[in-house]
């Protein structure tokens, strides 16, 4: 199930958000339409996935994680057949925020760990930072470089879309929950009477968690964190570009960057296994603070290298922190309700961050000031995760 979960979650993330930030270019000249208009096709896709993300525990309790897949694949093939045939930024959008976002969101982060968590509760943190490791992410973005030339924006939104289609014999056989095969959990006991208490113990409806102060600082954390990584696929490109990289390079770093999201999301679980998730997240947000700042002062292309590895290691091993600090203070069966929550709860951070940068951008001239504003940003969420370390360490010793 963990690798069936890495290949569909791959699949579902990695092509379009791999594919996003190399697609700006085009999009902008096909639709004869402004940066920021066509930087809300990401931040639509963040909007159906925190419009869903409430609903799919409900969803997936009644209609199994292997249905809703299925369901997804073919909407987001769907979606990329009408990006092909896209004339304007309304329907370049419209394909965006009403296919391409819910299926991709059907398919992919919270029904994949939500699949991770049913059959794992001891090194969590590892399994999901294998599931977790975006090998299509770091592939897509060299290879739409190449593909764009030779088959051109509408074949090769048609590829992308068939590419979904081809999950479907991999979800097919996707087992839910252990029970359904006679087994049980890695570090399931036959009474699980820790899961039980979690369970019973946990606030998980909308209105209970947003109520309290852990859920909130786990909202705001994570809304900062994801909200700059959507942010960084969206721009990185142009703005490398702009600083006087050719596009090639430009594209290469964006790669790279999520190539090396593979070390951070195993780093990052195994550090969310073995110590306290809530420090991991805090170190995460500080490095991010850090080497962001390369990103807007003249640097040679080697530091350049390094950094998008850094970035790219924290933004996939956020996740797999996160998904410890969920389990260990809500309990396993709760997980993918109080994940669907929180990300709903994040829309603002998401929704809004990408396109925050591109208006800031066409006033400033440049990208420095959103990249500051993200700066501080981090600086915020690793407040917010610092703060939750107490209530992770009373969830794990039960008190």
């Amino acid at each position: 199930m963990v690798l069936q979960a890495f290949l569909i979650f791959n699949l579902a993330i990695g092509l379009t958000y791999g594919a996003f930030g190399v697609l700006v270019t085009p999009m902008e000249a096909r639709m004869n339409t402004e940066r920021s208009v066509v930087a809300l096709g990401i931040s639509l896709i963040i909007l159906a996935n925190g419009l869903l993300s409430p609903a799919l525990g409900w969803l997936i309790e009644r209609f199994s994680i292997r249905k809703l897949m299925l369901f997804g694949a073919v909407q987001a093939a769907l979606g990329y057949a009408g990006l092909a045939f896209a004339g304007s930024a309304l329907e370049m959008l419209v394909c965006y925020g009403l296919f391409i976002g819910p299926g991709i969101t059907l398919m992919g982060p919270i029904p994949c760990y939500t699949l991770v968590s049913n059959w794992y509760r001891e090194g969590q943190g590892r399994a999901l930072g294998l599931v977790n490791m975006p090998i299509l992410a770091m592939a897509v973005p060299l290879a739409v470089v190449q593909l764009l030339p030779l088959l051109g924006f509408r074949d090769l939104c048609l590829l992308l879309g068939l590419c979904y289609l081809a999950a479907i014999p991999i979800i097919w056989t996707v087992i839910d929950q252990p029970a359904q095969v006679g087994q049980m959990a890695r570090g399931q006991t036959a009474a699980d009477e820790t899961g039980k208490v979690q369970a019973e113990q946990a606030e998980t409806s909308a209105w209970a968690l947003l109520r309290t102060p852990a859920f909130l600082l786990l909202v705001a954390g994570s809304g900062l964190l994801v909200g700059a990584g959507v942010g960084k696929t969206a721009h990185m490109v142009p703005l490398l570009t702009e600083a006087g990289w050719d596009y090639g390079r430009a594209a290469l770093l964006l790669s790279i960057s999520a190539g090396t999201g593979i070390i951070g999301s195993v780093a990052f679980g195994w550090l969310a296994d073995r110590l306290n998730a809530s420090v991991a997240l805090t170190a995460n947000a500080l490095l991010q603070a850090v080497v962001w700042i390369i990103l807007i002062i003249p640097v040679s292309y080697p530091l350049l290298i390094l950094d998008a590895v850094l970035i790219g290691a924290c933004g996939g091993g956020f996740i797999s922190a996160k998904g410890v600090l969920v389990s260990r203070i809500y309990g396993a069966q709760r997980f993918a309700t109080v994940m669907g929550i929180s990300g709903f709860a994040t829309l603002p951070f998401l929704f809004g961050m990408a396109p925050l940068a591109g208006l800031l951008r066409e006033a400033m001239g440049d990208y420095d000031l959103a990249v500051q504003v993200y700066i501080g940003g981090f600086v915020l969420a690793a407040i917010c995760f610092a703060l939750l370390a107490r209530v992770e360490r009373r969830a794990v010793s039960g008190a």
